[in-house]
């Protein structure tokens, strides 16, 4: 036998060419995918990040103006629920006085003169020192004195 020959029969005894075919099939398979890979990257655009509008506003400041309008519209419906309720329409009040607008000017201005003659005999009455007087059974001033003089006891 040949060299070439025997190495194949010893190969083909050990299962050395089932090993090639599949070394054989797992490089073809890394070839496909490899082009495939390089496909997609050729195909696929980079990702570009996206510009803000021009109108934009970020989400926390619209979520407070929509805390502010759901109570500008709570309200709203709470005022138009009021005037949807029907209302009786007022009765004029009877007149109960006798006495003529005249007359009751003159009361009320006689009033407010009583009125100014009380606030200045107060006005008087707080100028004044305090009054001290001497209790009889205290040898100096005492403040109790004021009290047992007014309330018209001696000791």
């Amino acid at each position: 036998m040949k060299p070439a020959e025997r190495k194949r029969m010893v190969d083909s005894t050990i299962g050395l060419g089932v090993i090639d075919n599949v070394a054989r099939w797992a490089n073809d398979q890394a070839l496909e995918k490899t082009r495939e890979v390089e496909t997609i990257e050729r195909v696929c655009v980079k990702p570009v990040e996206p510009v803000a509008p021009a109108n934009y506003r970020p989400s926390s400041e619209i979520q407070a103006q929509i805390v502010e309008l759901t109570a500008l519209k709570s309200e709203f419906d709470r005022l138009q629920g009021f005037l949807r309720v029907e209302r009786p329409v007022p009765n004029r009040p009877e007149e109960k006085f006798r006495q003529h607008a005249a007359e009751l000017k003159s009361l009320a201005d006689e009033q407010d003169t009583f009125r100014a003659k009380l606030a200045a005999i107060y006005t008087q009455l707080r100028s004044l020192p305090p009054l001290r007087l001497t209790h009889p059974r205290c040898s100096n001033r005492c403040s109790t004195s004021t009290r047992h003089m007014i309330a018209g006891r001696n000791g």
